[in-house]
């Protein structure tokens, strides 16, 4: 087995092989190690290489005064990016500003104050790049571009911060790269590099694209933390605190309200396990006020606890509020997740499951053909939560007194248990007992024994002897044996 020395070496050298290829393809990565790997091997190659980090991958290459102008204008030329620029230095001089940058400089301290210029934003620190690249657009895979500097390849054009605007707009439309003066303690701790393009975009072709799926972000986030690489350390200044303090506090307490969220549906879920059923309303009840609060009344969330609520009402044969509940949640999911979604086809099986419980068995029916047309059609006909609809249909003909019905649709239900979950799974074993449930109601005892044992065994072997299931297919067999010699 290699060593941790040896995977490392390894990775490097993959990545190595990646980056000599006439097209480099994008290249993942899903945790930090796997990057500090990549940026080992890209800096063999490209040893002055700059890197950006953008939250999308999707996103183009484009400065924040491009992205403007393409809001207002579509189509934005190089004279409207000179002509907004003379403009925005014109402006800033007739505030009568005492201050000493110039040009390029002063575009660069206009930047760093809110304003949208023609700068990119690069650093020469591949660990800031990732940062900025995780930490927002949670649902978005995220990009670091790593502009291909260094040997064998066209070095940006340096440029001197000083040069006014109108002799930039008359040089040659390519990139230069403008390194800042240390003028303020973000620049430093950023390491901050700009690239200048008069269009006011790169084009990814002139990078390496490293990609970061979502899933990472967050882990990759507290990895970067752990060595030195957070916003605190990137906004050192006040208008750091200013653009990130709201932001993260926000963040950060929606998600520990989230986690709030989520050990209440646990503990409700617990309570309703320990038949405390008081006790688990009030949680469920405290779980929805949170879910509106955190993600609005029509959201999944809410929908999850008003569901919760309307089990622990049916568990406790309230069933005019678990129905209550249960329309509640209804209500939310055919909005939200439409009326084709497995949670809503759920909540379908929850409201037939109350009028199979009342003894309303028409309107069990309708409802569970309501959530097997979905099953079916969503999951598949051999799907195991299609054959648990298969097994409440066939319950409902079976307290009907419908056997030859009954039995129709367990045998539906046990077809698909035995393929997909095997023939010793307990559902498969419950499905056994239904079975012989219905051949002891029609008198059938030796059919009856042949799948109470089958089902024992399987729950003997799986659950123990002791489990209520094995035991209460024990009680089975036994009181059919007494139907077979005559006893009452």
């Amino acid at each position: 087995m290699p060593n941790a020395g040896d995977f490392m070496e390894h990775t490097i050298e993959y990545y190595k092989e990646e980056i000599r290829k006439p097209v480099i393809p994008e290249l993942e990565v899903t945790s930090l190690a796997d990057y500090i790997n990549f940026t080992v091997a890209a800096k063999e190659s490209y040893r002055r290489a700059l890197f950006r980090g953008q939250a999308d991958k999707e996103w183009e290459i484009e400065s924040s005064a491009y992205r403007a102008l393409k809001a207002n204008f579509k189509v934005p030329t190089q004279k409207m990016m000179r002509d907004y620029h003379t403009d925005l230095i014109r402006e800033f001089r007739q505030l009568g500003e005492n201050i000493e940058y110039k040009g390029v400089s002063l575009i660069a301290h206009l930047q760093h104050n809110g304003a949208k210029t023609f700068l990119l934003d690069y650093t020469k620190n591949p660990l800031v790049a990732l940062w900025f690249a995780c930490i927002s657009e949670k649902e978005k895979d995220a990009g670091v571009y790593m502009a291909k500097t260094g040997v064998g390849t066209d070095e940006w054009i340096p440029l001197d911060g000083d040069i006014e605007i109108a002799d930039l707009f008359a040089k040659k439309d390519i990139t230069y790269q403008y390194e800042p003066a240390k003028i303020n303690r973000r620049i430093i701790c950023q390491q901050s590099v700009f690239l200048v393009s008069l269009s006011g975009k790169i084009e990814k072709s002139k990078h390496i694209t490293v990609v970061i799926p979502k899933k990472h972000k967050d882990e990759i986030l507290s990895q970067l933390s752990a060595v030195g690489i957070s916003r605190s350390v990137l906004f050192p200044d006040f208008y750091g605190l200013v653009e990130w303090f709201s932001i993260e506090w926000f963040s950060f307490n929606k998600e520990a309200e989230k986690e709030d969220y989520d050990k209440l549906m646990s503990s409700g879920a617990k309570y309703t396990d320990q038949f405390k059923f008081e006790e688990a309303v009030t949680v469920f009840e405290e779980a929805a006020g949170l879910a509106q609060s955190l993600f609005g009344e029509n959201s999944a969330e809410t929908a999850a606890s008003y569901g919760s609520l309307g089990n622990v009402y049916d568990d406790q044969g309230k069933y005019d509020q678990a129905l209550e509940w249960f329309e509640k949640a209804l209500a939310i999911r055919e909005k939200v997740l439409g009326k084709e979604h497995p949670d809503t086809a759920s909540t379908y099986n929850n409201i037939a499951l109350v009028y199979d419980d009342q003894g309303k068995y028409d309107q069990a029916l309708e409802w569970f053909e309501k959530a097997l047309a979905i099953a079916e059609k969503v999951l598949g006909k051999e799907h195991p939560d299609t054959a648990s609809t298969y097994n409440n249909i066939a319950s409902v003909y079976y307290r009907q007194g419908e056997y030859d019905k009954a039995l129709e649709w367990f045998e539906k239900a046990l077809a698909i248990f035995e393929k997909t979950l095997g023939k010793e799974h307990p559902d498969t074993a419950t499905t056994y007992n239904n079975v012989a449930s219905v051949y002891d109601n029609q008198g059938k005892y030796d059919q009856a024994l042949e799948w109470y044992e089958k089902a024992l065994n399987i729950y003997e072997k799986v659950l123990g002897k002791n489990h209520p299931s094995t035991v209460l297919t024990r009680e089975n067999m036994e009181r059919t044996i007494k139907k077979m010699d005559g006893a009452p």
